[in-house]
């Protein structure tokens, strides 16, 4: 259990993303892990968020309890009283200067959280490194450029659609409609956006399918049964007797 909890830019612009039904879990989530290690149930949008956010989050809590356990104390020097203690004079020619703090030593708490940043610069090289996966036109003719972690991510995020093929939709669309092209800062946001949708639709499809009735009988509730009367009827005519009268019975 901890009193605090370090919530970086990368966790809220990842919760920005989300539908807004799913952000308080997403926020939620990352807070109680944070402060009491509480892991959140379900395996929807929100933990998929925490998953990206836990081994930070694993680190920091790493370093604090490492900074708890501190260092060997330093022993002090008892006096030697049967030695005789001369205090040196100084030089004629010898400058004295007084000690003065330090200004460039900080605490503990900042080092950490210079570490901290250090980490995430880190993380964000390793993904500017990640190959480009696709790119789509924005209003001031740059292109936004999403990487293959990226759509790997949004792959868990959105696992009922194939998330490379809604990026070729998108690429499509802006080519399209030029003049309802994004700015660079809603492009994030208006990918998605895109992805959310097509899920909802893919899954209000698939519903769609699983409950298609079948048609029911005017005059009841049974299954409607389809029958070829025409034929019905000369099978019967084919099967039936014909009724004559011979002279000899008569």
């Amino acid at each position: 259990m901890r009193d605090s909890v370090v919530f970086y830019r990368s966790f809220a612009d990842a919760i920005k993303t989300l539908p807004e039904e799913s952000q308080l879990a997403a926020l939620w989530g990352i807070i109680e892990y944070g402060l009491d290690e509480k892991i959140p149930d379900g395996n929807g949008v929100a933990t998929a968020i925490f998953l990206m956010a836990k081994p930070q989050i694993d680190a920091n809590n790493k370093r604090h309890q490492n900074g708890l356990k501190g260092g060997r104390p330093v022993a002090k020097a008892e006096p030697d009283y049967n030695q005789t203690i001369t205090k040196e004079k100084p030089k004629q020619n010898q400058t004295i200067t007084k000690c003065e703090p330090n200004e460039n030593v900080k605490e503990n708490e900042n080092v950490k959280e210079n570490e901290n940043v250090k980490d995430n610069k880190k993380l964000s090289a390793r993904d500017d490194e990640s190959p480009c996966a696709g790119r789509f036109l924005l209003n001031d003719g740059t292109e936004y450029a999403v990487s293959e972690n990226d759509v790997v991510t949004y792959q868990q995020l959105y696992p009922g659609i194939d998330v490379s093929q809604e990026l070729r939709n998108i690429q499509a669309w802006c080519l399209s409609n030029p003049k309802n092209r994004k700015t660079k800062a809603g492009a994030k946001r208006f990918l998605n956006g895109w992805l959310s949708r097509a899920q909802n639709s893919a899954q209000s499809v698939q519903k769609g399918v699983l409950h298609k009735s079948v048609p029911v009988c005017k005059f009841n509730n049974f299954p409607q049964r389809e029958y070829d009367y025409a034929e019905l009827e000369r099978q019967l005519l084919n099967t039936q007797p014909l009724c004559r009268h011979d002279a000899n019975d008569e």
